[in-house]
């Protein structure tokens, strides 16, 4: 992913992250907004330049409830 970003500078991806591992739902949006600022910072680690990506913690949602008990992180490509 990051070598993909790095070839083309004018790509945008939004990394969403799903969990329920939270107490209630205000935690679950909490700590998967966490985790997605962490995938994105590991790819500015590894060369790709922030304004590429943004990252949002999608928490626990009932029509995603699946996505979050398996802790599911997808990858949006905006652009």
């Amino acid at each position: 992913l990051a070598a993909s970003l790095k070839e083309h500078p004018e790509s945008r991806i939004q990394v969403q992250v799903h969990t329920a591992d939270g107490k209630n739902k205000t935690e679950s949006k909490t700590i998967s907004k966490v985790r997605a600022d962490i995938v994105m910072n590991m790819l500015v680690t590894l060369g790709v330049n922030k304004d590429q990506i943004s990252a949002k913690g999608m928490g626990l949602s009932n029509e995603d409830a699946a996505k979050a008990v398996a802790n599911t992180v997808e990858v949006i490509v905006e652009k």
